[in-house]
């Protein structure tokens, strides 16, 4: 797969670990709204489980920099920074809200190239 837009080479580090959060978290949004599916939060769990496995199957659609040094920062800051949290859920409109109109439309792109789970069936 290409490189399609979140997650670029030249998109900063901090960056990349917020948006990859973001993309987990809606992702479980919307598996619950358009599929029934709950993981994490919405099935009362941990989501930091679930958030490894995503992070390790996104690995290969990152930018090129990726590395078992970055995987451990976001493992890190998925539960300590103030907005990208796996302890909060998110959905569409914040997550345009928070990085401009049409954001979560990339996001969904990404995640349903990187999971292989389509939201529409």
């Amino acid at each position: 797969m290409g490189q399609l837009m979140p997650f670029r080479d030249d998109v900063p580090k901090q960056e990349v670990y917020e948006r990859l959060i973001d993309a987990f978290r809606l992702w479980c949004d919307d598996l619950q709204i358009w599929r029934g599916e709950s993981i994490g939060l919405y099935a009362e769990e941990d989501p930091y489980p679930e958030f490894v496995k995503f992070v390790n199957k996104a690995a290969p659609n990152l930018p090129s920099w990726w590395n078992a040094s970055h995987k451990a920062a976001v493992l890190s800051l998925c539960r300590t920074h103030s907005w990208a949290n796996i302890a909060y859920a998110v959905e569409k409109s914040d997550i345009n809200e928070h990085y401009g109109a049409g954001f979560a439309m990339w996001l969904r792109m990404w995640t349903a190239e990187v999971t292989g789970v389509s939201l529409t069936g």
